[in-house]
C-alpha cells in the first residue's frame, strides 16, 4: 500500500495503534544492492514512487508476491513456489546489463564509477533490470537477515 497524505490528514492517524519496522527506502535499497551485488532502487520500480510517500509491506515466510509467468509452474504449493522464487533470484543475479545500455547517453558521461559500472548501466539496473522487491524481502527474511513483521517504508529523494 502506498500512502500520500491527503490535505488535513496526519501521518499519526494513518499508523495509529500499529507496530511497524520503520525504514527509509534508500537504506532498504542499499541493503538489497549490497546483499545481491546489483544496483537496486525500490523507488525507481514500475511507475516510480512519489517523493515524500510511504508504503507498508508485510514481510515473512508466508508473504505472497508475483514470481513472473515464466516461473509459474501452475503448482503453487509452498515448496514449489519457494523453489520458483529462488530460481528467479538466481536468474536475476546471473543476468547482465545489455551492452547497448552500458554506454547509453542519459545526459551523463559513461565513465566507470567506483562500483565498476557506468552511470547508464547502473540506471538500467535500477529502472529496467530489477525483480520485484517483495521477492527479495522475502528472501532476506528467509535467510534471517531481516525480521518478520510489517514494514513502513518512507520514500524520500
Amino acid at each position: 500500500m502506498i500512502w500520500n497524505l491527503k490535505e488535513g490528514e496526519t501521518f499519526a492517524e494513518i499508523i495509529e495503534q500499529k507496530s511497524f519496522y520503520v525504514v527509509w527506502e534508500g537504506e532498504l535499497s542499499r541493503l538489497l544492492s549490497k546483499h545481491y551485488g546489483k544496483p537496486y532502487k525500490i523507488q525507481q520500480q514500475g511507475d516510480m514512487m512519489s517523493n515524500d510517500s510511504y508504503f507498508t509491506i508485510e514481510v515473512g515466510p508466508d508473504m505472497e508476491f508475483w514470481i513472473g509467468e515464466e516461473y509459474d509452474t501452475g503448482n503453487m504449493e509452498p515448496e514449489a513456489y519457494e523453489a520458483a522464487a529462488l530460481r528467479r533470484i538466481a536468474d536475476w543475479q546471473a543476468s547482465e546489463c545489455p551492452e547497448e545500455e552500458k554506454n547509453h547517453s542519459w545526459g551523463a558521461p559513461a565513465e566507470v564509477q567506483p562500483n565498476g559500472m557506468t552511470f547508464p548501466e547502473e540506471l538500467w539496473w535500477e529502472r529496467e533490470g530489477y525483480i520485484p522487491y517483495e521477492i527479495l524481502l522475502w528472501d532476506l527474511n528467509r535467510q534471517g537477515i531481516i525480521p518478520t513483521g510489517e514494514y513502513l517504508v518512507e520514500v524520500m529523494w
